[in-house]
């Protein structure tokens, strides 16, 4: 059986380098205040260590977790907190969408549901195209009735794409 798997673009690892000495710096930044014996310590401190965290997350997965593994059975997420597997069988909607920071999403749904079943970061993969239509070549062998976006049907085509041959 045939897996695509998801390359990182080298703005993945310049993005994530940024996150990392964002992390380093403000962390960097809250000990110093510390040792000046800066007046309002503790609400800064709570509000940058939320921030260290969160942007040390993001710099970890970016760098080293976030993977995407496609094959005719099911969509595995790997991330830093843990895996996210999707039967591939359930979706009956595939749209393309995208958040606040400019990050493009294909999202798999099941009409009426309020959350998606997955949604695929696509910006930072090198391959985004060949993971974009892997998963929609097996969402739609998997599920013939899949109602796929005019955004996604004019950006990747109609499928099959013969990617799993």
């Amino acid at each position: 059986m045939k897996t695509i798997r998801s390359r990182k673009a080298p703005t993945a690892y310049v993005v994530g380098v940024g996150y990392l000495l964002s992390t380093l710096f403000l962390f960097w930044s809250l000990i110093a205040g510390y040792w000046q014996g800066v007046d309002p310590f503790w609400a800064a401190f709570v509000i940058v260590l939320a921030m260290v965290f969160y942007l040390l997350r993001m710099g970890l997965e970016l760098l080293f977790f976030d993977r995407v593994e496609v094959t005719p059975e099911r969509l595995t997420q790997r991330r830093l907190l843990g895996a996210q597997h999707t039967d591939l069988a359930q979706p009956n909607l595939a749209d393309l969408s995208r958040d606040l920071g400019g990050n493009r999403y294909l999202v798999l749904a099941r009409l009426g549901d309020k959350l998606p079943l997955a949604a695929v970061n696509l910006r930072y993969l090198s391959n985004a195209r060949e993971v974009a239509q892997a998963i929609l070549e097996a969402v739609q062998h998997k599920n013939p009735q899949l109602e796929i976006s005019p955004r996604l049907l004019q950006r990747f085509g109609q499928p099959p794409y013969g990617t799993f041959n």
